[in-house]
């Protein structure tokens, strides 16, 4: 691995001169899952129809480690390009680690198929400096659109002066904004950030990444729907000026993301896990709970005249393609049909 210097003078020149396809940020990732990235091919069509303006969906997507596990992201990806996302969007790893992963994948989906990325930039784990670069490249590339999250600053796994950090997501969310115009999509909590101090200190926070220069915020995921709406209710009595999409986690492993809920904050309803512990270890009945609650949850937001919604995938196409098969969703390829 080259030093941070020599790294950062390689970058500045590859910069300069535009040559973003043997940017540095690629190195750190592993030599087999680099390989597999570069060698995907996708089973569709490059030719895409507008999402229906009814209903619009994102899909969330993280970076493979292995060449397997490339595989399968590719093969996710392939399944649910068939609904026609409005963007897809790339995370940088657990508790948000480096971005040398994300940088490959979003690459590849660019330069493969041509849809928006939307990668995910965690400011605790990287210098200004460097975040920077990755902005400049991440521009190059045709990025319109990136997720500012502040990242799990206890796991960095590298000493960095603070005077080289930003001091905040609304500092990042202001420099990608004015400074490289990109778009900034932040993070809403609707039961409140865990380390928040209040919810109103919660919504305060999203007012000043608003008012930094987002646009836009995907929440936090949820299980009942009146936990989405009385949020959206309270930003909008605040007159929080963004566009507020909900996000859905499909529960392919009720523990998991139990656990999951547990270290981000989101309430867990009374009674909820029997709906799946009754169905013991029948596979079939607890991927059929698990389509028919995302499914009510969207079915009760729309309703409610929410039109946008945001799937974390966890990198598995079944259950999302079938949630999305069971709200009704325009596929691409009847939209085509249609058109002839």
């Amino acid at each position: 691995m080259p030093s941070s210097a020599v790294r950062s003078a390689a970058v500045s020149a590859q910069l300069s001169s535009g040559a973003v396809g043997d940017h540095p940020i690629f190195n750190l990732v592993s030599d087999q899952a680099n390989h597999a990235i570069a060698a995907m091919t996708f089973s569709h069509n490059k030719t895409f129809v507008k999402p229906s303006r009814s209903t619009s969906i994102s899909f969330e997507f993280f970076p493979p480690k292995t060449g397997a596990g490339a595989d399968k992201l590719w093969d996710t990806i392939s399944q649910l390009l068939i609904w026609q996302p409005k963007f897809v969007s790339i995370t940088c790893g657990a508790g948000g680690s480096a971005i040398d992963g994300t940088f490959a994948v979003v690459r590849h989906v660019r330069e493969k198929i041509g849809i928006n990325v939307a990668p995910h930039i965690a400011i605790s784990r990287q210098s200004r400096a460097r975040l920077r670069e990755a902005l400049q490249a991440y521009k190059n590339l045709g990025v319109r659109h990136v997720v500012a999250i502040r990242g799990d600053a206890s796991q960095t796994g590298q000493e960095i002066s603070t005077d080289d950090l930003y001091g905040s997501t609304i500092d990042f969310v202001a420099d990608l904004s004015k400074n490289f115009g990109l778009e900034a999509i932040v993070a809403a909590y609707p039961d409140s950030h865990p380390l928040a101090p209040s919810p109103q200190h919660d919504l305060d926070y999203l007012r000043r990444k608003a008012e930094a220069g987002s646009q836009r915020a995907v929440s936090q995921f949820f299980f009942d729907p009146e936990t989405f709406l009385r949020f959206r209710d309270r930003v909008q009595k605040a007159s929080i000026n963004v566009s507020l999409t909900p996000g859905i986690m499909p529960i392919h492993n009720l523990a998991q993301v139990l656990k999951f809920a547990q270290g981000c904050g989101t309430l867990i309803p009374s009674g909820f896990a029997s709906r799946f512990e009754r169905w013991g270890l029948d596979q079939a009945a607890l991927f059929n709970e698990g389509v028919a609650h995302a499914s009510a949850l969207c079915d009760d937001l729309r309703r409610e005249g929410v039109q946008d919604f945001h799937f974390y995938t966890l990198n598995r196409s079944e259950m999302t393609y079938a949630i999305c098969e069971r709200l009704g969703l325009n596929r691409a390829d009847a939209a085509a049909e249609a058109s002839n």
